[in-house]
């Protein structure tokens, strides 16, 4: 098992915001990744840190290592660590991973994982259970179960309009700027985006960081944001938004940590 101590998050997390963690834990295999767990079970997990942003930690565990697929009888077989633009072409373009896709259910261009997910392998309290996609509970953006996912079983890939996504990602993205995809789930019907443009915020700038000019429901980072500088953001369009609709919208992006000393950068 590899791992770094004293180590700055802000390259792990697509935003690069990130502080300090005392120990980055990187296990090679399922048995390494199952005991750190059971050693100590509050240790976060992550993958492609996709839609994370990070404070201080003294801990984390990434899963960038354990990425195998195999074939079996019952379709796909795919590690926490492995990347979805591998197995479904609505990932093109996206770090996301296995592990992050199940947790919340990543979706993209009407697809969602839940359309092909078959079980998942879970840790759960020091027991290791497979849990079928009814068990897992899937909604928008969600999952309603315990512990942390170690592997999916998948029906099939679906890959065939990989390029079309691709170009269709870029077109609406602020692509090739830190950025960890929407900030916020759309409310039920709502587009978020649309709400925060209607709301006067669209290209809105707070310190480094700016509501972007292409989605509203993105932010980008232009310079060195810090942790704390996005949580006062995502406060100020929550209110906004609420002001002027009466809708309080719902944090999709999670942040992992506390902010120390100025830390969180």
């Amino acid at each position: 098992m590899q791992k770094k101590l004293s180590a700055s998050l802000k390259n792990f997390s697509a935003l690069r915001i990130g502080g300090l963690a005392d120990t980055v834990y990187f296990p090679e295999t399922m048995a390494e990744l199952t005991e750190l767990l059971d050693e100590q079970p509050a240790r976060p997990v992550v993958g492609g840190c996709t839609n994370v942003f990070f404070g201080d930690l003294p801990e984390l565990i990434c899963t960038k290592y354990l990425n195998k697929i195999n074939e079996i009888s019952s379709g796909l077989e795919a590690e926490c660590g492995a990347l979805l633009e591998k197995l479904f072409d609505f990932a093109a373009g996206v770090p996301a991973t296995v592990g992050g896709g199940v947790i919340m259910n990543f979706g993209a261009f009407g697809f969602e994982l839940k359309d092909f997910l078959r079980s998942a392998q879970v840790w759960q309290g020091g027991a290791i259970k497979i849990l079928p996609v009814t068990e897992l509970r899937l909604g928008y953006r969600s999952a309603d179960f315990a512990g942390i996912v170690l592997s999916a079983v998948f029906e099939k890939k679906q890959l065939e309009k990989k390029n079309e996504y691709l170009k269709l990602r870029q077109e609406k993205m602020p692509w090739g700027q830190p950025n960890i995809g929407s900030i916020f789930k759309n409310p039920a019907g709502l587009s978020a985006g649309k709400l925060i443009e209607d709301a006067g915020l669209k290209g809105y700038k707070y310190k480094d960081l700016q509501v972007a000019e292409k989605h509203a429901n993105i932010v980008v980072n232009n310079g060195a944001a810090s942790a704390r500088d996005l949580l006062a953001l995502i406060a100020q369009i929550r209110q906004t938004v609420r002001e002027r609709t009466n809708i309080l919208l719902e944090t999709e992006a999670r942040y992992l940590g506390q902010i120390e000393n100025g830390a969180g950068r």
